[in-house]
């Protein structure tokens, strides 16, 4: 049996999916991953993942012929092609799969070495990210096994093999394409264990408030957030920096002040201050947000509040301040392109209009290959250098992106 850990309301417990998928936790904890489960849609998705997993393995017969080394450098070779797929150490793989296996050890074990952002919540996004290794390494080894041999391509064809990209016009740099900047300013201070970095979304209904920069609730870090629409009646326990649209220069609101910001104006709270965010109005407040936290809560919302973690990474590691985050709302035309490459501080990316595409040009390791992205992230490496995005269509594509660059001018080169 898996030795109990307690779950804690409000965590994730992805890391507890393939023991609850097994049968292997006790009474207690099943119970409480089965309550998590319950309210908590991303695990949830993570579950089915997992039992997808379990549904293979059995499939496969209990005398299954012996993997080759070849035929397993292969497969590994088509994971590491994905998007997203957990670096590790390549552990020997137990083939034959009788009926009673449940699950690899591979797929179950930590990562033996972590990535270059040293996890506290890395199993929120770990375990995702293996399951859907663990997945792709069975259906492939299930092919295998149907097909009676290594058969999966000849010579030095690869095992997923992607039609290579058209050859897209010269990339140009950001500042070509319809660019506009929603949210900027300079983080001088970050929390200690800082880790969580991301772009969301608050919609306040009429006599709804929220508090922000308290540990217990989203988190502990500074903020920079602009009103979308409505009216949005602020509070801080510290002095903040507002921007009202149509100006550049920020004002400085002394501390316990109140203040009125409308839509397409821009605050700013340090780490440290403590901000409460309150619609007296009638129409519903939407506000844009992007931050470094500590911590970040999930599951609960106040009643008349609505929360959209846009995209975030949980294992950020950032560098030492100043740094300066930008939140850009770019549109790629149709035949409009964008390099990685031009954007050295890119962070996040996410779509929100349109189709994007991932053009990849061919290298003596890898094969030209175009893929469609509606999210993209530096931690899961979606961010390489040479990667060209535009849209996928006939129709513009609009996207979200942070970028996050130090202060003293230096970069650290996307996809590392």
């Amino acid at each position: 049996m898996t030795p109990v850990r307690e779950v804690t309301a409000g965590k994730h417990v992805a890391d507890r999916l393939p023991a609850y998928v097994n049968g292997t936790l006790q009474a207690a904890e099943r119970a409480a991953v089965q309550i998590h489960l319950d309210r908590c849609a991303a695990c949830t998705t993570e579950l089915a993942t997992w039992e997808a997993i379990r549904a293979a393995t059995r499939s496969l017969p209990s005398d299954a012929a012996p993997v080759t080394a070849p035929v397993l450098d292969r497969l590994w070779v088509a994971i590491d092609q994905l998007e997203g797929t957990v670096p590790m150490e390549r552990r020997p793989l137990v083939t034959g799969f009788p009926q009673a296996l449940s699950l690899p050890a591979a797929a179950v074990d930590p990562p033996a070495r972590p990535d270059r952002r040293v996890p506290l919540a890395a199993w929120r996004w770990a375990t995702h990210s293996m399951a859907t290794a663990a997945l792709v390494l069975l259906t492939l080894l299930v092919g295998y096994v149907a097909i009676g041999g290594p058969r999966l391509g000849r010579g030095d064809e690869p095992v997923l093999s992607i039609p290579a990209p058209e050859s897209p016009s010269v990339a140009i740099a950001l500042e070509g394409v319809e660019n506009t900047i929603l949210l900027q300013g300079t983080v001088e201070t970050l929390p200690n264990m800082a880790f969580w970095v991301g772009m969301e979304r608050t919609v306040l209904d009429s006599g709804t408030e929220t508090t922000l920069g308290v540990r217990q609730e989203r988190g502990e870090g500074p903020l920079l957030f602009r009103v979308e629409s409505g009216v949005l009646s602020l509070h801080a326990d510290g002095p903040v920096q507002v921007t009202r649209i149509g100006t550049t220069d920020a004002i400085e609101v002394e501390p316990e002040t109140d203040i009125r910001l409308s839509a397409g104006d821009q605050g700013f709270a340090p780490f440290g201050v403590v901000t409460r965010w309150r619609n007296e109005g009638l129409a519903a407040v939407s506000v844009l947000s992007t931050g470094i936290r500590s911590y970040a809560g999930c599951c609960s919302d106040p009643y008349g509040e609505e929360y959209d973690e846009i995209l975030a990474e949980y294992t950020y590691m950032p560098p030492a301040p100043p740094l300066e985050l930008t939140v850009h709302r770019v549109t790629l035309q149709p035949g409009e392109t964008l390099a990685v490459d031009a954007m050295p501080d890119l962070e996040l990316l996410s779509v929100e209009s349109g189709s994007l595409v991932a053009l990849d040009a061919a290298t003596p390791e890898k094969p030209a290959r175009r893929a469609i992205i509606d999210k993209g992230t530096v931690e899961q490496g979606n961010f390489r250098s040479g990667r060209i995005f535009q849209s996928a269509d006939s129709d513009p594509v609009t996207m979200l992106l942070l970028s996050i660059a130090r202060k003293d001018g230096s970069t650290t080169p996307p996809g590392t």
